[in-house]
């Protein structure tokens, strides 16, 4: 049976793609924690939702002040509201199990941030259970299929200056930005319509879903090594130190190709 993610793009648009998307207690994957996160199922002909889950989580670790500054989400309300990690961690990985079961793509911008931060919670509250994505025999991860608006954009305008944060995309592809953004629904929203922009492109019309995302492979390590060549050179990171440069530098040379998931240390 030919699935949804199967089928190429040009001949059977999809009508569904699910998003995804993590608000977090900061940016090192290994060890900041999941403070909320949001997974739905858009209609790509409205942009809508037509399913969506949420989940507001009781990290078990003071939320610095900086991350509650981007994602509005305090201490006390965390405490107060929020569930309990182990039990919200293993609703996440079924949604998207289901996600998978289902041949739904799956839409996250920078998704190699939210599926490794969501594989190291994984480990951390259920270590006996598989990681949230296994490589094949190759060492790459081509299930489940993941479209990721950030890797894709680059690739289709990589000299485009200005910003490529999510907000700047979308005003790049006319997709409204919602007033609440870095908020985790609002953020799926907003990459959801991107990825739908994207996907009408010409390079793509002959591919499925699941060639776009192995295609993307190699793509993400072409633009994570384009951005080494760029710091090498001494551009960008403006404020950084000499050592934090070299670090930057060292960091996405590992990681460069490592998606959409980076995986375990041994």
């Amino acid at each position: 049976m030919i699935t949804t993610t199967q089928m190429k793009i040009g001949m059977t648009f999809p009508t569904r793609l699910a998003v995804f998307d993590t608000e977090t207690t900061g940016t090192d994957v290994e060890e900041a924690r999941i403070v909320s996160a949001f997974a739905g199922i858009m209609d790509t002909a409205t942009g809508e939702f037509t399913d969506r889950w949420t989940w507001l989580i009781n990290p078990g670790v003071p939320i610095p002040d900086e991350a509650a500054a981007v994602h509005g989400i305090s201490n006390e309300r965390a405490q107060a509201e929020g569930m309990d990690p182990k039990e919200a961690i293993y609703q996440i990985m079924q949604r998207l199990n289901t996600f998978e079961r289902d041949s739904l793509a799956i839409v996250a911008m920078n998704a190699a941030f939210d599926f490794t931060i969501l594989d190291r919670e994984l480990a951390r509250h259920w270590p006996g259970l598989r990681p949230l994505m296994q490589p094949n025999d190759k060492g790459v991860v081509l299930t489940p299929v993941v479209l990721d608006p950030m890797v894709l954009d680059r690739a289709f305008d990589r000299f485009r200056k200005g910003g490529r944060k999510l907000v700047d995309l979308c005003k790049n592809y006319g997709v409204p930005v919602e007033e609440n953004a870095h908020d985790a629904e609002a953020d799926c929203k907003m990459a959801g319509r991107v990825a739908v922009k994207l996907l009408h492109h010409h390079k793509l019309q002959s591919m499925s879903l699941a060639e776009v995302h192995a295609k993307t492979i190699p793509t993400h390590r072409d633009n994570s090594m384009n951005v080494v060549k760029f710091w090498k050179e001494g551009k960008g990171l403006p404020d950084a130190t000499p050592e934090e440069r070299q670090a930057a530098i060292k960091d996405a040379t590992a990681r460069a190709g490592k998606w959409p998931m980076v995986p375990r240390s041994a």
